[in-house]
Formats: structure tokens, sequence, C-alpha cells
């Protein structure tokens, strides 16, 4: 058998390449990778899957007598318990503003965190939030015992919130920690304080901001984690934000631009 022209070996090569092209380009079409210009589709999320595929309850669908085009519309419009609005079949819906994942407004994210709703000051793969907390008023401290009394459900459980798209316990150590240093001083008890989270913008899972979940959020990318993990422990205290903005650098968050129907 004769042998192939090496010109001719060299194109069938480049042939068979090429053949993934059109595939590539299928999975990535309308999705753009994540800079600090883009800009989400303004609107209601009603759950995190909204959020990360871009698709809102859009204005136009929102039944409402505010301004449309007011500056605050938004704040306005989540002071009611209940947004209603037009799905993509006409009709007419109803959610709660405490089921309500979250919204953009001039493209900017907005996150609910315990009936407040705060922007993402940082985001990508891992996103970092500065959010005030609210503390849940049920918690009632006695202080003829001096100790909490926890609200319970009707299953004689804990009421606590384990949705992994919006988890977050209100009664962290963090919070009896506080607590317990107010009372203790004899000092006002505040109602709410800003705090910090990170956001795993793939899962939706939200996780305090401190070295065991930077380490665990690091952990797919094992040369980075690795670099992480030999550092001093108040080096990587210090280093902590510089890591996750790194992660993010090596792993970009892709999203999908969206149509709005």
């Amino acid at each position: 058998m004769k042998k192939l022209p090496a010109f001719l070996i060299v194109l069938l090569v480049v042939i068979a390449g090429s053949s993934h092209i059109p595939i590539h380009s299928q999975m990535s079409e309308g999705m753009v990778k994540y800079t600090p210009e883009f800009r989400f589709n303004d609107g209601i999320y009603p759950a995190f899957d909204a959020a990360k595929n871009n698709k809102p309850i859009p204005k136009t669908k929102i039944v409402s007598t505010l301004n449309y085009n007011s500056k605050d519309f938004f704040t306005k419009l989540l002071k009611e318990e209940k947004i209603y609005y037009y799905d993509t079949t006409g009709v007419k819906k109803e959610v709660k503003k405490s089921d309500i994942w979250g919204y953009a407004d001039n493209g900017i994210l907005y996150m609910q965190l315990m009936n407040n709703f705060s922007p993402f000051n940082f985001m990508g793969k891992i996103c970092h939030i500065i959010a005030e907390i609210t503390y849940n008023d049920s918690v009632y401290f006695d202080p003829v015992t001096r100790r909490y009394i926890y609200p319970y459900s009707p299953y004689g459980d804990y009421i606590v919130y384990s949705d992994p798209y919006t988890y977050i316990d209100p009664y962290n150590r963090r919070y009896y920690d506080r607590r317990n240093r107010y009372i203790s001083q004899n000092l006002e008890d505040p109602s709410s304080e800003l705090d910090q989270y990170l956001v795993d913008f793939e899962t939706g899972v939200i996780w305090e901001y401190d070295l065991n979940s930077v380490k665990s959020l690091i952990k797919n990318d094992t040369e980075l984690y690795n670099e992480f993990k030999k550092l001093r422990r108040r080096i990587k205290k210090r280093m902590m934000f510089s890591y996750i903005r790194r992660y993010n650098e090596r792993n970009p968050l892709f999203i999908p631009v969206g149509r709005i129907e």
C-alpha cells in the first residue's frame, strides 16, 4: 500500500480537529464570560436557578400600580408581601416576597438574606456579599433561666432553613456568642448587623466567610488549594479574599445572555 503524501496527512488532521469546532460553539452559544461590566437582566428572580440562567420575571410581566420607570421601583415593590405577575403563557400568578431569591436593578444583582436584599460586591464562581442580617425575634431569651427559647415546627423540631439555594442558619454560633456578650456586659442588644458571606454561584449554596469555607470552595483547583493549605493560619486569614479572586480568575464564570420572553 502506498503511503499518503505528507501534505495530505496534515490536511486530514486539520479537518479532523476542526470537526469539533461546531459542537463547541453550539455548547457555548449564548454564554458569556462574566466580567465586572456584565449586566443581569432586570427583574425578579424567584429562585437561584433563575439568577444562574439570567431569566427573571421582567418588569413588563409584573402587575403593579407603581411607575415602572421609577428609580426605586423594586424597593417599593418589595415592600409588598406578595408580588403578582403574568407567566409566559399569560396566566396571572403570585409569589411571596419571602420566597423570592433576589432581583436585578440596572443590571446589578441583589440577593435576599434574612428578609433584606443586598447587592453582590464581588462576583465569579465564588461570590462575596456583605449583608445586613436582621435577627429573628422569635428567639426569646428567658432572663429567669438565662436560656434561649427556640421556635418549634408542628413536628417538634427546631425551625431552621435547609434549602441549599437559600441556606442560612439564623441561630448560628456567631449570633449566640455575640448576643451572650451583650447580655453579660449589660449592653443593648442590636437587632441587626453587617456580615460577610460567600455564595457558590454554581449551586447557590451560601457559606460563612471563614477559612473552612474558602478551603472547601477552592478545593477543586488542586494547585491553588495545595498552595493555600501550606500557608500559616494567620496568613491564610489575611489572604482569603486574594485566593477567592485568584480562583475566579483561573475558573471563570460563564452566564447565559438570557432572553426576556
